[in-house]
């Protein structure tokens, strides 16, 4: 059972309980988020010079990363108590809600249109801390039993938000590639310029392949290892980091950032979908 969820599982094959996958689905998108404040913060230096605001919004974000780290590992290996939970979710609470009022009333996420990065980064960590630490006060019941209706419903509904977000993951990859073939078009298209089209075309292969086996070959596709599907994600944060951290289109708030950041939360969450999901059945899903 993990704190703050009242779990029923009585799948014995099962590794982790649903309560601690939710926990850790919840780490998942911090971590990225994480990520977002200090690789913006990192991008603002003005000759190798950092402000005491950038110094701090670069600290904000890898110590919250390596405290959500620590976090996941501890609920992972299932080797953390009630109240070492309590004490880290919310110190993870008030370490953001002192970052949001520090970098986006103060600096330097003041302006989204600026550092739409570090804005929404800020944002959601403290959004997502608020939630965990709201399910250690009030706890959530989650029942994964082993009726077999309700795995039924449970893996319908899986299999539903995977083709979603299958779907979601080519409309932006389109929207991507329209923005980088229309900024190449009006410059020389050479180093970063370059790299954003290519990142695009290759998520569109990419989404456009994984559409067509899900929906026509879902026995091919429900073959694709999960470890496929988390080298994918980490290509599309990457990628992410590196169009929306220099001067480019897709580095302001516009349709190219906006698809970008959809996009890669997309990937992030298409592996832990998938493996809800279960096996793929003949035919389309």
């Amino acid at each position: 059972m993990a704190d703050g969820y009242d779990v029923q599982n009585n799948n014995a094959g099962d590794k982790v309980d649903q309560g601690t996958k939710v926990t850790l689905y919840y780490l998942y998108i911090i971590a990225f988020a994480e990520v977002m404040i200090f690789a913006q913060a990192a991008s603002l230096s003005q000759n190798n010079t950092y402000t005491g605001y950038e110094k701090y919004a670069i600290c904000l974000g890898v110590i919250g990363l390596i405290t959500v780290m620590a976090l996941g590992a501890l609920h992972y290996v299932d080797k953390i108590t009630p109240l070492i939970n309590k004490i880290i979710c919310g110190g993870l609470f008030v370490w953001h809600c002192v970052g949001v009022g520090i970098t986006t009333f103060g600096f330097p996420f003041r302006f989204i249109g600026f550092t739409p990065n570090g804005f929404l980064g800020v944002w959601i960590t403290l959004l997502l801390s608020a939630v965990l630490l709201g399910q250690i006060i009030a706890p959530t019941k989650i029942n994964s039993g082993s009726d077999a209706i309700r795995e039924k419903v449970r893996s319908a509904m899986s299999k539903f938000q995977e083709a979603t977000l299958l779907m979601l993951l080519l409309v932006t990859s389109i929207v991507m590639l329209i923005v980088a073939a229309i900024q190449c078009s009006n410059t020389d298209c050479n180093k970063i310029f370059a790299f954003s089209i290519t990142f695009a075309v290759l998520n569109f292969v990419t989404s456009a392949t994984l559409v067509y086996l899900n929906k026509m070959q879902s026995v091919l596709y429900g073959r694709i290892p999960v470890q496929a599907l988390i080298g994918n994600a980490i290509w599309w944060v990457v990628g992410f980091l590196v169009v929306t951290l220099t001067v480019n289109d897709f580095s302001v708030l516009s349709n190219g950032y906006l698809s970008a950041l959809i996009g890669t939360f997309c990937a992030i969450n298409l592996p832990s979908v998938k493996q809800r999901s279960g096996p793929t059945e003949s035919g389309s899903v």
